[in-house]
């Protein structure tokens, strides 16, 4: 029975066909499951309705034929949604990524700042006091700020005192992306809600691959670089 990163992990080696270095592609996603570990874990129905590897290589072979627009994969835990979306705007170090029925996710160096379409939208995030920490893959204290909105369609901001720490180093390679990078965990809390993000940053700072906690009703998401 696969998860969604074991499928992922597997279609990396089927895109690229870097038989020999496995071992590097299992660390890809291991790390970025580690950060669940005790906190949030898959749900039994989403490993089951993972999607087949060879279908998640050619969905991903597909996408990159299709466009030369930067593209990045999705998966969404708790929903057992996967897809691949492309970048629609672009503003400064924000980009905007979309599906066909535009449900999108906004990213700066491969953070996620928004989201729309999804419900439960994270309305902004403002992570001044964790991106440069995250960039520099540093360890060090942190902070960020996530807003939703509540049951009155009222913004409810929240700020989490968090701590990051750097990890080992890791090659990424799945589509159009062949990277060293270097984990950095994010473990944040405010009041009695918690969470850890996982980034592997590449040497210039940007986030190739993540899980990232996008509320408690969307819980967490995991991207991938496909294309910058």
């Amino acid at each position: 029975m696969r998860t969604f990163f074991t499928a992922i992990a597997l279609a990396s080696l089927v895109l690229t066909g870097a038989c020999s270095n496995q071992p590097d592609h299992g660390k890809l996603l291991k790390t970025a499951t580690a950060g669940a570990k005790g906190k949030i874990k898959l749900r039994r129905n989403a490993e089951a309705a993972a999607p087949a590897t060879p279908d998640l290589a050619k969905m991903v072979g597909e996408s990159l034929a299709r466009t030369s627009k930067p593209l990045t994969l999705i998966v969404i835990e708790n929903r057992n949604g996967i897809a691949v979306l492309t970048q629609i705007e672009s503003n400064k170090s924000y980009r905007t990524y979309a599906s066909a029925d535009r449900r999108s996710v906004t990213m700066t160096h491969g953070v996620i700042t928004a989201t729309r379409g999804l419900g439960a939208d994270l309305m902004s995030a403002g992570i001044a006091g964790s991106l440069p920490a995250v960039r520099a893959r540093q360890s060090g204290a942190t902070s960020r700020t996530l807003r939703f909105l509540d049951g009155e369609n009222q913004t409810v901001a929240t700020t989490y005192s968090c701590n990051a720490k750097a990890g080992g180093s890791l090659q990424i390679r799945m589509g159009e992306v062949n990277s060293p990078a270097r984990t950095v965990v994010e473990t944040c809390s405010a009041s009695s809600t918690s969470f850890e993000n996982t980034y592997q940053v590449s040497p210039s700072g940007h986030v190739l691959q993540s899980r990232q906690w996008l509320g408690p009703q969307n819980g967490y998401v995991v991207t991938q670089a496909l294309r910058l």
